[in-house]
């Protein structure tokens, strides 16, 4: 049966000063810990032995944080050098497919890692699998 324009679905609606659900909890607490503060307190004690608790308690008080970084997909080639990353780097910013700080960041960490052992062939391979992965997402094959 469609619903009418302008007719409620739930005609008789909550009773006049009937609590919301929170409403209901919060009071319910407050009678038997004495406050809000009190219960708080009462469960980090407890989340001393019960991990999961703590968990509960730190993911209502702090959100889990989203990415803000953009995915950049480089042209890389096999052989990998250095310098053929920070023209990638570069050329991807220049397109705007990279923000400027996050190029370079990305450029620092290329040129830390070529310090380090000059592309190592791990590093390379990594890097590579990380391009693979990136192409996969993104539903481009090589």
């Amino acid at each position: 049966m469609p619903f009418e324009k302008g007719k409620s679905g739930n005609p008789d609606g909550r009773t006049k000063g009937r609590k919301n659900n929170a409403s209901l909890v919060r009071d319910a607490l407050i009678k038997t810990y004495g406050s809000q503060e009190a219960f708080v307190l009462s469960l980090a004690e407890r989340s001393k032995e019960d991990t999961s608790i703590a968990r509960e308690l730190f993911s209502r008080i702090s959100p889990s944080l989203k990415s803000v970084m953009p995915t950049v997909a480089l042209d890389i080639q096999n052989n990998g050098q250095a310098s053929e990353y920070h023209r990638e780097i570069v050329l991807a910013a220049m397109r705007g497919d990279c923000p400027a700080d996050v190029a370079q960041a990305l450029a620092a960490v290329v040129e830390q890692m070529a310090r380090s052992e000059t592309f190592s062939d791990e590093a390379t391979e990594l890097l590579q699998h990380a391009q693979r992965l990136i192409d996969s997402k993104r539903g481009n094959t090589r």
